[in-house]
């Protein structure tokens, strides 16, 4: 009797940690995975391969693929080449179909400058394909309305007579 609780021990000792390591194994390859989609959608915008980036987006609102194309196409950035394009990079495991996304993107403007921009990106996995929010596309070319504050009318204090 001793020896079958020994042994089923030993078995449950070497079945457990084997189960942890897949989980870590998985997450791993979905860290490297949610990297790999990211530096494809920043290659697509790169090469002016609009429609196909079209696919690799979250849709925001009713904008059609046409809006989106028009849109980077009338933009003034577009990423870097080669190392400049996503520095930094890390990726953070949401679970099994996210992932968040945090680098330094390099973005050359329409007058040959490279500019930076840090900061996190969330991406979903559909159909095996991962997706960018357009969103974040559109606001990294430079593409999207600027927020501007309202002045407000100051009143005139005193009395003018």
């Amino acid at each position: 009797m001793k020896r079958i609780v020994v042994v089923v021990l030993a078995m449950l000792f070497w079945v457990l940690p084997a189960q942890g390591r897949e989980n870590v194994i998985d997450a791993e390859g979905l860290r490297i995975s949610g990297e790999q989609g990211f530096k494809e959608i920043l290659t697509l915008w790169r090469d002016g391969r609009h429609d196909e980036l079209y696919r690799h987006t979250t849709k925001a609102g009713s904008h059609t693929r046409e809006y989106f194309v028009a849109k980077l196409a009338e933009a003034g950035k577009k990423p870097s080449c080669c190392w400049e394009m996503a520095q930094d990079v890390s990726v953070k495991v949401k679970n099994d179909a996210e992932v968040e996304v945090r680098a330094t993107v390099g973005l050359e403007t329409l007058s040959s400058r490279t500019e930076h921009s840090t900061r996190s990106f969330r991406l979903l996995k559909e159909n095996g394909i991962w997706k960018i929010p357009m969103n974040d596309i559109l606001s990294l070319a430079g593409a999207t309305k600027k927020k501007t504050s309202k002045s407000k009318k100051k009143k005139k204090s005193g009395y003018e007579g």
